[in-house]
């Protein structure tokens, strides 16, 4: 083999291989078992709605980990948001860029939950307790509580930071002006 043979070679190798070095867009594999002290109580965090990153949004109260929070979910690739949603409140269109989200609607409700996908055809569905829905990772979705009881979620994410996206602030109309789209956590000032 002349050395033009050796060359073209290799460059048709560094070809073939330039999209597994490119493409990478999920979290790493874990190279610890986990990051921490070991000590079994840094493994529960209690109260995800008083030791969580808990904000009001938009209809409702939302409770989400992240490492600074849960040191435990570093390097495990996942994570988790709980979400209590107001009679006619509404979580609007956003997407997770780096995770797939999966809702299970414990108690309340019903949902109405929808996605966008990537040939701009619309999902849309009516969650009661106990019904799981997923979003695909980076799909424009929405959450909105149809019901008259306040909706209690938890979604689990592929992601230790799924990221968050949402488009300019539009005007929302909820669906019913006189019940209330905040809820205030007991013992929360």
């Amino acid at each position: 083999m002349d050395w033009r043979e050796g060359v073209a070679l290799l460059l048709l190798g560094f070809i073939s291989a330039w999209p597994l070095i490119v493409i990478h867009a999920a979290d790493p594999d874990p190279v610890l078992d986990f990051v921490g002290d070991g000590i079994a109580e840094s493994f529960v965090l209690r109260d995800i709605f008083v030791n969580g990153d808990v904000s009001n949004t938009t209809g409702g109260v939302r409770a989400g980990l992240g490492p600074k929070f849960f040191p435990a979910q570093i390097n495990q690739g996942v994570s988790i948001t709980r979400f209590l949603i107001a009679p006619c409140g509404f979580n609007p269109p956003h997407t997770h860029p780096r995770g797939t989200e999966m809702l299970t609607l414990l108690e309340g409700g019903p949902l109405e939950v929808g996605f966008v996908d990537t040939e701009g055809q619309t999902h849309i569905n009516i969650l009661h307790p106990n019904d799981v829905t997923c979003f695909p990772r980076g799909m424009m979705h929405f959450t909105h509580n149809v019901g008259t009881e306040v909706a209690n979620a938890v979604s689990g994410f592929n992601s230790q930071d799924p990221g968050f996206m949402m488009r300019k602030r539009q005007e929302l109309i909820t669906c019913c002006k006189d019940l209330p789209t905040t809820i205030t956590i007991v013992g929360e000032q």
